[in-house]
């Protein structure tokens, strides 16, 4: 509540985690949850929100990098 807006602020995050810590569906809202709450965060202080979050997740075939390739042309 005390934070300063940011309108002049562009950002793209990208959250990393592994859903094998979070098997229970009831768990599922624990799951790169930090990633998620930074970028509601930075938009509800007005910042504008360069392409949609990314999910890196370790229990990929090629661990983070399976969303980090396809989140990644987004950004360039």
């Amino acid at each position: 509540s005390s934070a300063a807006p940011l309108p002049s602020t562009n950002f793209g995050v990208f959250a990393l985690g592994d859903r094998h810590y979070w098997p229970k569906p009831e768990d599922k809202k624990y799951f790169c949850k930090p990633g998620y709450d930074l970028d509601t965060k930075l938009e509800s202080l007005g910042a504008k929100r360069l392409l949609p979050l990314g999910i890196g997740d370790d229990q990929d075939d090629d661990g983070f990098r399976t969303g980090l390739k396809a989140w990644e042309p987004e950004l360039w």
